[in-house]
């Protein structure tokens, strides 16, 4: 199955993205609560929040990827997806 396949699965980008919202809302509150709460977010840190809201998205999107490569029996190192 190709990469492109496998990310666009059913149930693969609604399980990165429940995780990013789970994940990315605890790390906001706890690098950023202070100024959600008092309303003083700058430019700088909405963009923090928004990569704060990214990179468990593309973790869970790499895991589920790489864990349908594996139970398909395509567990070869070559098979999986490169990150650069």
């Amino acid at each position: 199955m190709s990469l492109r396949a496998l990310i666009f699965a059913p149930g693969v980008q609604a399980r990165a993205l429940r995780t990013s919202l789970v994940v990315g809302s605890l790390l906001a509150l706890i690098n950023h609560g202070d100024s959600i709460l008092a309303g003083t977010l700058s430019g700088g840190a909405i963009l923090k929040i928004l990569l704060t809201y990214a990179v468990p998205y593309c973790v869970a999107l790499y895991a589920s990827v790489s864990a349908m490569n594996a139970m398909a029996g395509t567990a070869n190192p070559e098979d999986e997806p490169k990150i650069h």
